[in-house]
């Protein structure tokens, strides 16, 4: 089932502000969905697909994870956890991910004194915690809830909508 989210059902799943959605619109970090029905001059819609990579990317830019570095990270893990092809279920976009499955995301220095960012993906959590200050990304726990919050957002319009 194929769910049109709105930029209010967005920021009600990511629980975000409106000014501070809108910062990351100006970034272009949204779907090609979302952008080229903007630019038809439609009402700007998310996916779902959108929703799951904006999760990942919300914490990981509350970590310090500058957003469009948090987003790249954030667009590959989600498409290599697919295929999407936009005619999935809700629950199909974290139950890709084991429940156990755990992405670390850790800054670190490159040889010029840099600050890069690196990812590590674990599917045993005992592994994670013998690295140094991380963040733990859970993305099936991330996922599944900005989804869940989403789509009863995108439900709750469409019944006051009937009503």
């Amino acid at each position: 089932m194929t769910h049109k989210l709105r930029f209010d059902d967005v920021r009600h799943a990511l629980d975000m502000t409106a000014p501070a959605l809108r910062r990351w619109l100006q970034f272009k970090l949204i779907g090609n969905t979302a952008k080229s029905k903007a630019r038809e001059g439609k009402q700007l819609q998310f996916t779902l697909d959108d929703l799951a990579v904006l999760a990942l990317v919300k914490v990981m830019a509350e970590y310090g994870v500058p957003i469009a570095a948090a987003y790249k990270i954030a667009a590959r893990e989600v498409d290599q956890a697919g295929p999407w092809s936009g005619d999935q279920t809700a629950e199909s976009f974290w139950s890709r991910w084991a429940p156990d499955t755990q992405i670390i995301v850790s800054r670190a220095e490159d040889k010029n004194g840099n600050t890069v960012w690196k990812i590590a993906k674990f599917e045993n959590a005992e592994v994670a915690y013998t690295l140094g200050a991380h963040l733990t990304l859970y993305p099936r726990a991330l996922i599944r809830a900005a989804i869940q919050r989403g789509v009863e957002s995108v439900e709750s319009r469409d019944e006051k909508r009937r009503a």
